[in-house]
């Protein structure tokens, strides 16, 4: 069995997804659009794993009620991801980052969820 543990699942058409109903795939998110494609995506492919998050590289284009909205759909997805912390690439601070990516640890924890953690330069 073939798993891929980290794809951005929303990117792909619809035909390309039918393509990998053999592999097991945890489709991890960028943002709250993405997040919310991702869970309608798991709906029609149940080989799909729907995880919500905010890449720390956007957290410079979105605001803490965007993380909010991820925080509060978590608990309809299969984990939390792409979330951590990157010092390179990130404009947003270190400190930032710190705080948001707490907040998806605790709800991670609160609701059993597994994480998918970006930690570029960490």
């Amino acid at each position: 069995m073939l798993v891929d543990s980290h794809c951005h699942v929303y990117g792909f058409r619809i035909d390309e997804l039918e393509s990998f109903r053999d592999i097991l795939i945890v489709g991890v998110a960028e943002d709250y659009e993405s997040s919310i494609k991702n869970l309608e995506i798991s709906k029609v492919f149940p080989n799909i794993y729907a995880f919500v998050g905010a890449h720390p590289w956007n957290l410079q284009d979105i605001g803490d009620e965007e993380v909010k909205k991820i925080l509060e759909i978590a608990g309809e997805s299969s984990g939390i991801g792409e979330v951590g912390l990157d010092k390179r690439y990130s404009k947003k601070t270190v400190e930032e980052q710190i705080k948001v990516f707490k907040s998806f640890c605790e709800v991670a924890s609160e609701k059993n969820l597994p994480m998918n953690i970006h930690a570029l330069d960490a």
